[in-house]
């Protein structure tokens, strides 16, 4: 108990919690943050958005950031590497990511958000935001086969739905060097899946529907299960209700430390 103690992430006692969000797209669940930030005073005095980065030159969600005046910067990856690409690619990855770091480190985060940031992050920004970098990812984290997470990389929902899953997750996690098997902090509510209609669609070969299909289910989870799921773990962290040890997320309730996620299905910590 102890331990814990000293090796949860955040101190209560400064808040709010400063947070840089990075993105590639439309930073959907950075949006819904903000609308309950707004919404919300309570949730305003523990979070506090200090500026945006993306890795794209033309996000869709920038205007997002532009309209409240906060702070945002662009370095477009592709770009970047067809520049640097005579260096070779872990070279430019590590000069990348440098930049990344020295951008975002001016505006003195706690955290940093990944709020469909389509890069994987690296080295050396990947060790000074150690246990302070939050992903979301549209999958069940907590389903595993033969030891390992069944749905990880971007394609999750698809595979979820081919698979016959009866249902899709999002899922919060601390960011590591193994992509989308970091600590996992929250899962969202459940998202049904039309098992019938998979099945038709795919016995058809409609390829086309389904992937449409696919897409309209992750379009809900983005705004229903990644917004929900990450304010959650936002407020876990800022509240000093999140600590890593070995390796696994431990969230304080009801006063004690338990090993495991706040599943926003039941509204309590769950064990995995």
């Amino acid at each position: 108990m102890g331990i814990l103690r000293t090796t949860r992430l955040f101190d209560p006692q400064k808040k709010p919690l400063r947070i840089a969000v990075l993105f590639s797209g439309g930073a959907s669940s950075a949006r819904y943050v903000l609308q309950e930030c707004r919404k919300h005073s309570s949730v305003a005095k523990k979070l506090k958005f200090v500026g945006a980065f993306s890795d794209s030159s033309r996000p869709r969600g920038l205007r997002t950031f532009e309209m409240v005046n906060y702070p945002t910067y662009i370095v477009d990856y592709a770009q970047f590497m067809e520049k640097n690409k005579k260096k070779g690619n872990e070279r430019a990855w590590e000069e990348y990511f440098s930049r990344v770091l020295k951008e975002v480190g001016e505006w003195k985060p706690d955290v940093l958000m990944l709020s469909g940031f389509m890069n994987i992050v690296r080295e050396p920004l990947l060790s000074e935001f150690k246990n302070r970098i939050l992903n979301v990812h549209p999958a069940d984290l907590t389903l595993k086969e033969n030891g390992k997470i069944k749905y990880v990389g971007k394609n999750a929902v698809m595979d979820a739905v081919l698979a016959g899953e009866p249902y899709t997750r999002s899922s919060v996690h601390l960011v590591t060097k193994n992509v989308d098997c970091g600590p996992l902090v929250a899962v969202s509510k459940k998202f049904s899946v039309d098992k019938e209609r998979v099945r038709e669609m795919v016995d058809r070969g409609g390829k086309k529907g389904l992937k449409r299909y696919v897409e309209l289910l992750q379009d809900k989870m983005k705004w229903e299960g990644d917004g929900p799921a990450f304010l959650k773990a936002l407020e876990l962290y800022a509240d000093g209700k999140l600590a890593v040890k070995r390796g696994k997320a431990f969230i304080k309730e009801n006063g004690k430390w338990k090993h495991g996620f706040f599943d926003l299905e039941t509204g309590a910590v769950k064990n995995y």
